[in-house]
């Protein structure tokens, strides 16, 4: 999670500051308490040579890396465009397709995933 750079929200530790030992007993507390699920899609992601870039739809990550200049841009492949799921984890557009699936976070008609067309997108989700 140390190289994902997220469009919208800072996900930098340096900003929540430490907790104390009392906060710390009791979120570990209430995380016991929370049934262990997958994690669920929470953004999309384009990652490129380390670095994961996340935001609401793809097209304006890609527009954030043009303003970034970064070079190589125009050749970028569909593999390294995909979703980040809850713990910062980035996946494949496939195997977030799957995640999703099992998360109940796509529609499913007649047993097949119903999607706009290819690959999941972020308009799939949200």
């Amino acid at each position: 999670m140390d190289n994902t750079k997220n469009l919208f929200y800072n996900h930098s530790s340096k900003d929540r500051g430490d907790s104390t030992f009392q906060e710390k007993r009791r979120s570990e507390a209430y995380e016991k308490t929370i049934p262990k699920t997958l994690p669920k899609i929470i953004a999309a992601s384009v990652r490129y040579k380390g670095v994961t870039y996340t935001g609401d739809r793809h097209c304006n990550i890609l527009r954030y890396m043009i303003k970034l200049q970064i070079p190589e841009l125009s050749p970028l492949s569909m593999d390294l465009q995909g979703f980040i799921d809850q713990t910062g984890q980035h996946l494949s557009r496939s195997d977030a397709l799957e995640r999703c699936i099992k998360t109940g976070q796509v529609k499913l008609k007649d047993g097949k995933p119903d999607l706009l067309g290819g690959p999941l997108t972020s308009e799939d989700l949200w």
